[in-house]
């Protein structure tokens, strides 16, 4: 059969085309996958007021371009501190709450978003993260 030099080369040669092959695919697919994280989050968000959008707004029929403009027309963020005071060098939506219920709690960042219907009421939406039961 093949010689152990012979199976060794092969292998390293199928094991570098499979690594760059992959990191290439990650790559070329990053800009993608970061606007189909921060639809599905947006999403989620709106999720809370489905009940109270618009009637021409179905969250559930709406595209992704069509949710991304949604919220950026009617949605204010505001990014506050344990004290309750705005934080304005960050936005609502880049606060990651799994890394913020690490920090010290003097230190952490709460996102808080708000909704200004058509009918002039507010509604507040505060991201909640658990660990679980």
């Amino acid at each position: 059969m093949h010689s152990t030099n012979y199976i060794v080369g092969f292998t390293l040669a199928m094991t570098t085309v499979v690594a760059l092959t992959l990191s290439g695919l990650f790559f070329a697919t990053k800009p993608l996958a970061e606007k189909n994280e921060a639809v599905f989050n947006k999403r989620a968000i709106l999720s809370a007021i489905k009940s109270q959008m618009m009637p021409d707004h179905n969250l559930d029929e709406m595209e992704d371009d069509a949710v991304l403009a949604f919220f950026d027309k009617f949605i204010e963020q505001t990014t506050l501190n344990m004290n309750g005071t705005p934080v304005d060098s960050i936005k609502a939506e880049k606060v990651e709450m799994s890394k913020e219920s690490k920090k010290p709690e003097e230190n952490r960042l709460l996102p808080l978003y708000v909704y200004n219907s058509s009918k002039g009421e507010k509604f507040y939406i505060v991201s909640v993260y658990g660990k679980g039961l």
